[in-house]
């Protein structure tokens, strides 16, 4: 590995009376610790033997070596242009072509290249096969044939009959060739490239290039969607071959040394061997993912392959075993962490991970088992770390050597991640989204519905105070540990890439075209700080209220030292783009395009001991129930009266403080004529789950089950009717693009009145009964969330919540539904209004909105419980209860303000809480639980 030092002074001129010249101390000294050994793209390879050979690429690249690779030496090109293909005839003779109409010819072995422009010059030139050192051919772009008699001296175009590019040609004999076009076309030959017919070679898959063994007979043909095809006839008929590759690769380049034995290289690092002709395939361990655009062998032990960010890699035994010549150290790097002791990684945008134990002088490849890309890297420790990357990946590893993944394989990209301790992190990423954990990665949950924006960055300041911003000039603010999370106004649509904050005040934001936020009030306002560079400003880092720097595009590094008022631009030592820093006690790492690692020393920066923020949390301990409860401490103030097994998706109705009924799932329904205190299991009419009931007498009473089969009766549920038989609620969905109806699946259901209901449930499903009959009409809203919860109050106020937070709100009995905004995306699970201003919800890991205004906002209640809460209800403003996951209980009597654990005395999940007047408080639980409370005013 090369390693470059750059020391950059800053020589201040003192002039004056007796004042001589005074340097002072250097403000950056620059260290390259990590760059490409070849920083372009290999498009072709070609070696007349196992010591000779010459590799061409981007930039007008051609490398030689007459040693079999173990040195490489540049050889003139006299052109900046991309070289796509070369062959040689012998050692000395040879020709290459490339783009703006690029043509090269050496009758030296390279030491003198004779550059030529075929035609105007605007033209790619992609491939060319010559005969003999006489007679040959050339393809471009738009069709582009061209034929030389001498050598390449001079060229006579030749139509070719297509105008799409002309990807290969190869020629069998003297009149005899083959030429692939773009779009999966074929083009056949008899006369020497005269004319040309179409000829069909298998399916439309794209081919790229096509190759005849000197037999005339044998041949192959590769691209795009793994398509390997053979021929032994000449090409009269095809054989479709399946290598072991994903469909979804492409297949670049082959090499056949004769009839049976063959490589083919793809993408991610892809190398396939046949010693059948193509009958089978093999896959050949490489070490790479890099795209191996290229491959060539002399003979049968002797194989080279290369490919992008300056990827080579050979063999001498047929492939068995592969050496990587020059490491795939171009892939482009995107986020960088370094550790104590010198000990970190650096994360590439082609699935690399690359570790270095002694700050970046060396660094070796660790295997993701990913190609996709990776954008950041955050650890704890120097064993402990997670990267995030597209596709919403989340690697994790516990040894600093072998990574797992804990989430991936879906479309939502991730662009940030950041740890407070070895347990609870964040990520963001595309279409808003917002990810935690709290138990070290092994589950992630969504905190935001999707949207349509993009999160690039996110910065926590303590365990509840953080910032994540994106585009289109995105801020969002949360104190509550991401639960909500609220706007910020930032002024700008521009694209913004990083956030730092010092403390809960003060914070700067970088962005795109130079632009840089300030904040001294928490991100209440924001204001533009000026940078003179255009260049995206990719990270940015403040090491104290007043000293910062920022890194981003062409080798951009700007620093501070009075909290942004001014910024400087300092030399980095590269002019290429950086994307990422990492700061430790003594130097900032910077990473960025083509695999460059830079390592500053900053004497303002290192004075100041960088802050690691970790935050080693304890849970919050709520307080217990204290001896105000004497009168009911025997039992609690909750006791068990009923444990018929089955209720989970539950409802409760009493007609008085004597005589109710409670349904819930596995078809369980029970009735009680003492208060509760005994209950007596009746035969459910039905089999699918019931989530409602409602009784408006001791007579009379409705059941509604998940599947929205409607019932009533008339005898104290007795006997039952089903009302809506034949004419139940559908949804429209479809199937094949056909449209078809399928059944409503409902999870909650409110009546009031004599027999008048809501229901909702799975994809937005909204429905009314005005009058307790038959019909059961469809309410429209504008999501397809699932709602687990609803509410009418006052006659014509509702709400009902669900899914990704998702609220809807009526105040015309439903006729419209219209969504208010949570800033949350966890689910909701249980609603309860007191009338209609004051409203509760609760749900997943612990999350509770109130609302004081109709739900016009909501605010987040940090109660300190991070388990599910599956129901709440409040008997006035100031007293209500919350019921949860694993007999959970909370109490409040100061409107949320403060919060105590009831003992419940199980440990049962508990769904569903109710206030019925002269009774007191029932709840229903997991496998029939039931608890009752009597209130003190009901004692």
């Amino acid at each position: 590995m090369r390693i470059t030092t750059i020391a950059i002074s800053l020589l201040v001129l003192l002039s004056g009376c007796g004042v001589k010249s005074v340097q002072q101390p250097a403000p950056v000294e620059a260290e390259i610790v990590r760059q490409a050994e070849w920083d372009v793209e290999f498009r072709d390879v070609f070696f007349l033997n196992p010591k000779h050979g010459w590799v061409i690429g981007e930039e007008g690249t051609i490398l030689y070596t007459e040693d079999g690779g173990k040195n490489w030496k540049t050889q003139n090109s006299n052109t900046k242009s991309r070289l796509n293909k070369m062959q040689f005839i012998d050692e000395k003779r040879g020709w290459i072509v490339g783009n703006e109409g690029t043509f090269l010819r050496t009758k030296n072995s390279g030491k003198k290249w004779k550059k030529q422009v075929v035609r105007d010059g605007s033209m790619s030139l992609i491939s060319l096969h010559f005969l003999d050192e006489q007679r040959g051919w050339i393809t471009g772009e738009g069709g582009a044939l061209y034929y030389t008699a001498d050598g390449g001296e001079s060229w006579d175009f030749r139509p070719s009959g297509v105008g799409e590019a002309l990807l290969d040609i190869h020629f069998v004999s003297e009149n005899e060739g083959w030429l692939i076009a773009q779009l999966g076309t074929t083009l056949h030959t008899t006369d020497g490239g005269k004319t040309w017919d179409y000829k069909s070679v298998g399916p439309q898959d794209g081919l790229l290039n096509i190759q005849f063994d000197s037999d005339q007979k044998t041949g192959w043909a590769v691209g795009l969607a793994a398509t390997v095809l053979s021929t032994t006839d000449s090409g009269k008929t095809w054989t479709r071959g399946e290598p072991d590759i994903a469909d979804s690769h492409a297949i670049y380049d082959l090499c056949f040394t004769d009839t049976k034995q063959g490589w083919l290289v793809a993408q991610v690092g892809g190398v396939l061997h046949t010693q059948d002709g193509g009958k089978t395939w093999a896959v050949q361990q490489t070490g790479t993912r890099s795209d191996l655009m290229a491959v060539h062998s002399p003979d049968a032990k002797h194989v080279w392959a290369v490919g992008s960010y300056g990827t080579m890699l050979h063999s001498t035994d047929g492939g068995k075993t592969w050496t990587i010549d020059s490491e795939s150290n171009a892939e482009p790097l995107a986020g960088v962490e370094m550790a104590d002791g010198g000990r970190g990684w650096a994360v590439g945008r082609r699935g690399g991970i690359f570790r270095t134990q002694n700050e970046g002088r060396d660094w070796e490849q660790q295997d993701s088992g990913l190609s996709v890309g990776l954008n950041k890297v955050t650890a704890v420790d120097e064993e402990q770390a997670w990267i995030i990357g597209d596709s919403g990946y989340i690697l994790h590893t516990e040894d600093g050597e072998t990574w797992q993944v804990q989430k991936g394989n879906d479309w939502v990209g991730l662009h940030d991640v950041q740890f407070l301790n070895s347990e609870r992190g964040w990520s963001v990423g595309d279409m808003g989204g917002i990810f935690y954990t709290n138990n070290g990665g092994e589950n992630w949950i969504e905190q935001r519905g999707y949207i349509f924006e993009l999160l690039k960055g996110l910065c926590f300041i303590s365990p509840n105070e953080g910032w994540a911003i994106g585009w289109p000039g995105k801020i969002l603010r949360t104190i509550d540990a991401g639960k909500t999370w609220q706007p910020q106004e930032s002024g700008t649509f521009n694209e913004l890439y990083s956030v730092y904050f010092v403390d809960a005040e003060i914070g700067w934001i970088s962005g795109q075209y130079g632009l840089i936020l300030h904040t001294n009030n928490g991100g209440e306002t924001w204001e533009t700080q000026y940078t003179r560079t255009q260049a995206n400003l990719n990270k940015i880092f403040f090491a104290s209220p007043t000293v910062g720097v920022a890194v981003g595009d062409e080798g951009t590094l700007l620093l501070t030292q009075d909290a942004g008022k001014t910024w400087t631009r300092e030399d980095s030592g590269t002019d290429k783009n950086l994307k990422d820093i990492s700061v430790t006690e003594d130097k900032i790492f910077a990473v960025g395009e083509n695999g460059i690692a830079v390592a500053y020393t900053i004497p303002s920066i290192a004075k100041y001991t960088p802050r690691k923020r970790f935050f080693e949390e304890t849970e919050v301990a709520l307080p217990k129930t204290d001896a105000g409860w004497d009168l009911l401490r025997n039992d609690g103030p909750f006791r068990i009266v009923g444990a018929a097994a089955g209720i989970k998706s539950a409802d409760i109705s009493f007609i008085n403080a004597i005589e109710g009924w409670a349904v819930g799932n596995s078809s369980t329904m029970l009735r009680t004529l003492d208060g509760g205190n005994t209950w007596k299991s009746l035969e459910s009419p039905v089999d699918s789950p019931l989530i409602a009931v409602h009784f408006v007498s001791s007579e009379i009473g409705w059941l509604l089950t998940q599947d929205a089969t409607f019932l009533s009766t008339t005898d104290s549920g007795t006997t039952w009717q089903i009302l809506n038989e034949t004419v139940k609620p559908v949804i429209n969905a479809y199937d094949d693009h056909r449209p078809i109806e399928e059944p409503c699946e409902l999870y909650t259901a409110h009546f009031q009145g004599f027999g008048e209901g809501w229901a909702a449930g799975k994809e937005g499903v909204v429905l009314h009964n005005k009058d307790g009959n038959t019909i059961w009409r469809h309410q429209e809203n504008e999501t397809s969330a699932s709602y687990r919860d609803i509410q009418m109050v006052e006659e014509h106020y509702g709400w009902a919540v669900g899914s990704w937070g998702k609220v809807l709100w009526t105040n015309d009995q439903g006729e419209t539904w219209h969504l208010q905004t949570t800033n949350t995306g966890y689910d909701l699970y249980g609603v309860s209004f007191l009338n209609r201003i004051e409203g509760w919800t609760v749900g997943r890991d612990g999350i509770v909105l109130r609302t004081s205004d109709g739900g016009l906002a909501w605010s987040a209640v940090n109660t300190g419980i991070s388990t599910h809460l599956y129901d709440v209800s409040f008997i006035n403003k100031m007293e209500g209860w919350i019921v949860g996951e694993g007999g959970l209980i909370l109490h409040t009597k100061d409107r949320g303000a403060t919060w105590e654990i009831e003992e419940s005395g199980t440990n049962e999940d508990l769904y569903h809480i109710d206030y019925v007047e002269g009774f007191g408080i029932v709840v229903l639980g997991g496998h029939g639980t039931i608890l009752k409370r009597k209130l003190d005013t009901e004692s």
